[in-house]
């Protein structure tokens, strides 16, 4: 249904928010999977392989530095931005602590193994394949 809504759009890619609060869509070892997902069932990974059969791309939008996933059981107090008294600034995670930087990675490389599209660029999106959007 999602797949031939954007495809009804005009739309080349799907953009879904894959780990907020602090739960993943897909199979993950790092982020617990949201709880109302069936047993064996990754809906990234079939989100990815429905949307390419039909040619379209799927970038999901992870949230990194901020937000649900700051309340993961397994981060460290010094993984945290901290302000010029040396409090910790609320739900920021340091993105130049190498233990961040590794979490990040994994979460990364998780999503990277169902299929779906992972970029470098600040927007997520593929600078060489650019999704189009239709303008209104």
């Amino acid at each position: 249904r999602t797949i031939a809504k954007a495809q009804r759009a005009g739309l080349s890619a799907r953009l879904p928010l894959a780990n907020y609060p602090q739960q993943a869509t897909w199979r993950s070892r790092v982020l617990p999977t949201k709880p109302d997902v069936p047993a064996g069932f990754d809906p990234l990974r079939e989100l990815a392989k429905a949307a390419h059969a039909a040619g379209l791309q799927v970038h999901p939008y992870l949230i990194m530095l901020h937000g649900g996933l700051t309340k993961h059981p397994g981060l460290r107090d010094e993984w945290f931005v901290v302000d010029r008294n040396g409090q910790r600034v609320a739900n920021w995670l340091n993105p130049a602590h190498p233990g961040v930087r590794d979490f990040l990675c994994q979460i990364v490389a998780e999503v990277a193994a169902t299929g779906a599209e992972v970029a470098a660029s600040p927007t997520g999106l593929s600078t060489t394949n650019p999704p189009r959007m239709p303008i209104p």
